[in-house]
């Protein structure tokens, strides 16, 4: 983690925390049912959707978000499988 100078204090900047913040309130305006786990430059999609659609643009948004990263979307959606 690198290192920087906040008013004359060391801060070590966690940037694998930051981004799964991001990415979690970013699929929480999708769906507050979605969760998201970040391992390395891998995120996975887990929880309940209600349509096929808001499962895609869950996974595109973080798509958006985070290009070097790749995506594994495990969301259920309620038509297709109990949630």
């Amino acid at each position: 983690m690198p290192e920087t100078i906040s008013n004359g204090r060391a801060v070590r900047l966690d940037t694998e925390h930051a981004v799964q913040e991001l990415m979690t309130n970013a699929v929480a305006r999708i769906s507050g049912a979605i969760q998201v786990e970040l391992r390395d430059q891998h995120v996975r999609l887990t929880g309940c959707a209600q349509t096929w659609h808001e499962k895609q643009l869950a996974q595109e948004t973080l798509r958006s978000i985070g290009r070097s990263y790749v995506i594994r979307n495990d969301i259920n959606v309620p038509a297709w499988e109990n949630c």
